[in-house]
This record gives C-alpha cells, sequence and structure tokens, in this order.
C-alpha cells in the first residue's frame, strides 16, 4: 500500500487520472444511463474546462511565437478528447446496460477523461517551463 501511495504523490495527475477511471467503472456497473449521462457531462465539462484553461495559459505564453500547425497541435488533442468522450455518452445513452454499444461507449469515455486529465498536467508541466525559459 505504500508502494501505491509513493507512486501516486510523485506524479499530481496521478491520483486525478486514478479517480476518473475508478468514477468511470463505478458508473458502468451502476448501469443506469442516464445517471452516467448526468455525472459523466458534469465531469467531461469540469476536465475540459481545466484543459483549456491550461491550453488558454499556454497558448498566451507563446502567443508571439505560435505558427499555424503549433496552434493545431495546441488546441486538437483536447477537442477530440472532448468530441469523443461526448460520442462515448452518447452511445451509453442509447443502449442497455451490458450490451457492446454500452461498453463500447464506456471504453470511449473513460479513454478520453484519462486523456483529458493528461493533456490538462501536461499544459501546466510546459506553461511552467516556458516562465522559467524566459
Amino acid at each position: 500500500m505504500n508502494r501505491l501511495a509513493e507512486w501516486l504523490g510523485e506524479r499530481p495527475y496521478r491520483s486525478i487520472a486514478l479517480n476518473v477511471v475508478m468514477l468511470t467503472v463505478l458508473l458502468a456497473l451502476i448501469g443506469q444511463p442516464q445517471l452516467f449521462l448526468m455525472i459523466g457531462s458534469i465531469m467531461i465539462a469540469v476536465l475540459a474546462v481545466a484543459g483549456l484553461r491550461g491550453t488558454l495559459v499556454r497558448w498566451r505564453l507563446s502567443r508571439n511565437t505560435s505558427h499555424p500547425y503549433e496552434l493545431t497541435y495546441l488546441w486538437a488533442p483536447g477537442a477530440t478528447a472532448i468530441v469523443l468522450a461526448g460520442l462515448g455518452l452518447w452511445l451509453i445513452l442509447g443502449a442497455d446496460s451490458g450490451s457492446p454499444s454500452y461498453i463500447l461507449g464506456t471504453i470511449f469515455f473513460g479513454f478520453e477523461a484519462w486523456l483529458l486529465v493528461l493533456l490538462g498536467a501536461d499544459l501546466r508541466a510546459n506553461r511552467a517551463e516556458i516562465v522559467e525559459a524566459r
């Protein structure tokens, strides 16, 4: 148990990513698509706002040197993750618990929510590197 606590403490985002995975598994086990949609939408909204904040700060810090390719590279991962998480919620809402569509939607949702956590952590780390470089 101490080893797990040490591993989670090494990087601050690891505990958040673990909570996202556990919440997704819990919602999948409950098997109520409407509850999954409600809680999942709130979770994606919170993660999207955190990612958007990090993206905006990163964009402002590098605005003078940004090339269109860099802007696409900065905005595309978060937008793609949000769209695919929404697709996962849509698949869950239209399916019965345990059906292939429900399982696929749960996998889409959980994986993309996890990626949003990692994206937000990566953007915060990049922001710190840019500030230190100046």
